[in-house]
């Protein structure tokens, strides 16, 4: 669930680009320009409340990518206010619009790795609050 993490502020939900898009593009709510070897934190103004036995990936575009645009430290495990961390490694300044997208979130299943080695699939109507006693 994406809620404003401040009713005032000015935020935009997260969409998918097409009907058979995997994941949600990331709209920002202000414009702005990172020069080159540049690295800015874009607050998003909302908060990314995922089921238990989720987490959620930012990512960059293929068409930012190309130009060395990158988001750095995209995942998302905690209910909390979301920001989208991007590097210019370009050789040009980088500009965006309000609205426009500047990253992709996947939101996908987290595998638990439990004492035995095996690999298990988390229980999604399950919460702990540590270690399993098994």
């Amino acid at each position: 669930m994406v809620t404003p993490s401040d009713p005032l502020a000015k935020f935009l939900l997260p969409v998918p680009a097409t009907l058979l898009s995997a994941g949600l593009e990331v709209l920002v709510p202000d414009g702005g320009r990172l020069p080159p070897g540049d690295t800015t934190t874009i607050p998003l103004n909302l908060k990314l409340r995922l089921p238990p036995g989720y987490f959620g990936l930012l990512l960059p575009l293929s068409q930012q990518a190309k130009k060395g645009v990158t988001v750095l430290a995209g995942m998302i495990d905690y209910h909390d206010e979301i920001s989208l961390p991007l590097h210019n490694g370009g050789k040009e300044d980088y500009a965006w619009n309000t609205g426009y997208p500047l990253g992709h979130l996947s939101v996908l299943p987290c595998p638990v790795i439990k004492g035995n080695g095996k690999l298990q699939q988390t229980n999604p109507g399950r919460t702990t609050n540590g270690p399993d006693s098994s």
